[in-house]
């Protein structure tokens, strides 16, 4: 069954790429949005983290929902359309001041985000080598994401946050013509996957699932609580605007670095030494970016958290995409980081409101020292000789 998967071709990165940048654009580029609104409309920065914890509950929903019907889908279709439903959310936030008409738009966002990333755990699922599907569109995504770091704060200083705003809306929409590059649902290497369906092919034992799904919860709780308050943090060791999207373009671009040496890390060291090497590394990262003594802690922070996450999520991704091939565990790994998150940004917030940033750090370390420890429990357990399923799994170690 693993023959009727299919290789990347040039075609494929345009399209993971396309999909996976307009998935996480909003994950990425909120500290701007988030400032920006703060800034200009005085919100709380609890508000501001029920605010991101709606979207991200949609998305997760969204994800949830799809997951046991990821066979079914047509990617093109389906990503466009969430495209478009994500673009207009995100245009119509720049024209409104209701903290109550944005919560509702961030539902919107949430659900075509959710709808996005599906396509994108499915369409790297559908591959031969999933690991490199999801590093290859991380790269796409930093490569564009380090220029968006220079024109947000142009579209700030232009036009406040309905500029930050439009130019979310605008990017997704530029996407939509490489989306259409997708394989459909129809093409012959999803067989596999429908035939799995047909025969209701069990899927991976629970114990597994719960241990890679608790390693995805506690290193995106940990790691990405703070996130949306980045910007914040940053002026308050005196990074401003302008400097800040330097910093966050120049972090995209080492990104790119690092979703290019997924392949490379996995082929060499396999998949457990790396993944475990740099979820630690992440917690004390975490730790320098939310407690800064002064400028020089906080980007060294921030850089080593931002590069190690499009390191850590591939392997995360890759993982589950070789325990279930049919991409429903890797859709709910994603559902679940955004669980996590979500409850992380309301924690940071409150903590934000009292000016304990601090305790993030904390909290992200000793996540990150779970989230290890868990992931090992993974990898030994799919080295037993007993089979997980009918699939064949490829060795993990």
């Amino acid at each position: 069954m693993a023959d009727e998967k299919f290789s990347i071709r040039l075609k494929d990165w345009f399209a993971l790429g396309a999909i996976d940048t307009a998935a996480h654009s909003s994950n990425t580029l909120a500290p701007f949005v988030v400032g920006a609104i703060i800034g200009e409309l005085h919100f709380a920065p609890s508000r501001m983290g029920v605010w991101s914890t709606v979207e991200t509950l949609c998305y997760a929903f969204a994800m949830f929902v799809l997951a046991p019907r990821v066979a079914r889908l047509s990617l093109p279709h389906v990503a466009t359309g969430a495209a478009l439903l994500t673009a207009a959310a995100q245009i119509l936030s720049g024209f409104t001041d209701s903290y109550t008409i944005l919560l509702l738009l961030r539902v919107g966002t949430g659900l075509g985000f959710g709808v996005l990333n599906t396509a994108l755990n499915t369409y790297a699922a559908r591959t031969k080598t999933p690991d490199r599907a999801v590093s290859v569109a991380m790269a796409i995504q930093t490569a564009l994401f380090t220029g968006m770091g220079f024109l947000m704060p142009i579209a700030g200083l232009v036009a406040g946050r309905k500029g930050m705003f439009v130019t979310l809306g605008l990017l997704v929409l530029a996407l939509i013509p490489f989306m259409i590059l997708a394989p459909s649902s129809s093409r012959s290497s999803v067989g596999v996957i429908r035939e799995a369906q047909k025969k209701s092919l069990p899927w991976p034992p629970g114990y597994q699932i719960a241990l890679l799904l608790g390693t995805m919860a506690l290193f995106t709780f940990g790691t990405l609580s703070v996130w949306p308050f980045t910007d914040r943090l940053a002026l308050s060791v005196g990074i401003h605007a302008k400097e800040y999207g330097e910093l966050n373009s120049i972090s995209c671009f080492l990104g790119f670095f690092g979703s290019i040496s997924v392949e490379w890390l996995r082929v060499k060291f396999g998949r457990t030494a790396p993944t475990v090497f740099f979820i630690l590394i992440s917690g004390i990262a975490c730790v320098a970016q939310s407690a800064p003594p002064n400028a020089l802690w906080f980007v060294v922070g921030f850089v080593v958290n931002y590069v190690l996450w499009f390191i850590v999520y591939p392997f995360l991704i890759g993982t589950a995409c070789a325990v279930d091939p049919a991409g429903r565990l890797a859709t709910l790994c994603t559902a679940t980081w955004l669980v996590s998150q979500s409850l992380g940004n309301v924690i940071a917030g409150i903590m934000g409101d009292s000016g304990r940033y601090w305790m993030t750090g904390i909290m992200a370390l000793i996540c990150c020292v779970l989230a290890s420890a868990l992931f090992v429990m993974v990898t030994r357990s799919l080295q037993k000789p007993e089979p997980i399923s009918v699939f064949v799994v490829e060795d993990l170690a």
